[in-house]
């Protein structure tokens, strides 16, 4: 992990007796990529992932370029390395 992210544990206790999982996705532009708004080269790459989706990780520092943290107007470029961090919920076996 990098000082610019916060400690993210694998499983967090939400209370209501659901947990978050938090998933790492590593991603390296392409050396011919022109440039692109972040979001939408994320929501191009990630199965499922909506455009508002990755706006609000963004936003919450949960994804990083080159280790840094960026805004939803960053355009990606070549050989970026990008870690975009999701989160997905589960509830526990009944």
């Amino acid at each position: 992990m990098t000082d610019h992210m916060p400690e993210l544990e694998d499983e967090l206790e939400n209370g209501d007796g659901s947990e978050e999982i938090y998933e790492r996705v590593n991603l390296i532009v392409d050396k011919g990529q022109e440039p692109l708004r972040i979001d939408k080269f994320i929501q191009a790459r990630i199965e499922g992932a909506t455009r508002n989706k990755v706006q609000q990780s963004i936003e919450k520092g949960m994804v990083l370029v080159n280790d840094k943290p960026v805004k939803a107007n960053y355009k990606v470029r070549p050989l970026d390395r990008l870690i975009v961090y999701s989160t997905k919920t589960r509830n526990p076996p009944k």
